[in-house]
């Protein structure tokens, strides 16, 4: 087991090194459609105009920035981390093939060999959907309004049913405490709406609580 955590440490930090470079390249290229109109054209929004933004994005998804990774990274793991905020889509199709993969072969999450199905669940993932994403960017346009209104409608659930997918998969491993954290979140939404509490921080209550459940949990099957 120590020889484990030793090895998983040594491949966490040289994945951090990796992932930091990439990270900043996806972040500079990010900017360079931009900077190619300023210095072809000379077309560049006012920086107050560029703050207000910003900071409607930050009010909008500032508490996203930090519940997200802290939620994801114990089930995709460090490259996988790099991975899915890069190439985007985490919630409904990254953590959701890794979660499989893992389950597939039979790994455990937070472990070398778990990390490493992860990654490559994950970089499949990202071939996968750059491909379709393709397609339909050239038929999509086409297709999509031959589509009946109720499958076209359907297209709103898919979201929290991969959610809830991946919700059952976890929960079988511990049944009690799946019921809990499904209780806890249960409450704090109807209790957050009465409240008027915002879904971003109360998908931030839920998180938070789930983690510290399952530190109890385990505290207290540790003990008996």
């Amino acid at each position: 087991m120590k020889r484990e955590m030793t090895e998983l440490g040594l491949f966490n930090a040289t994945l951090i090194r990796l992932g930091t470079v990439t990270l900043f390249a996806g972040i500079v290229a990010n900017f360079l459609p931009a900077l190619y109109i300023y210095l072809r054209y000379g077309v560049i929004p006012p920086v107050g105009d560029l703050v207000k933004i910003w900071l409607l994005v930050g009010a909008a998804f500032g508490v996203a920035w930090i519940v997200q990774p802290v939620s994801f990274f114990p089930l995709i793991g460090t490259s996988g981390s790099y991975i899915a905020w890069l190439a985007g889509s985490v919630a409904d199709l990254r953590t959701p093939a890794s979660t499989m993969a893992q389950r597939s072969v039979n790994v455990e999450t937070g472990t070398l060999e778990g990390d490493l199905v992860s990654t490559i669940a994950i970089s499949s993932s990202v071939f996968v959907s750059v491909t379709i994403v393709t397609i339909f960017t050239f038929l999509g346009s086409t297709l999509l309004p031959l589509l009946p209104a109720p499958v076209k409608a359907s297209f709103g659930y898919i979201l929290p049913a991969v959610f809830a997918a991946v919700y059952a998969d976890l929960s079988i491993k511990d049944v009690t405490f799946g019921l809990v954290v499904l209780a806890t979140s249960i409450a704090t939404t109807l209790l957050g709406n009465k409240l008027g509490i915002g879904s971003a921080w109360m998908y931030l209550i839920s998180v938070t609580s789930g983690m510290l459940l399952g530190v109890v949990f385990f505290k207290l099957r540790g003990r008996s």
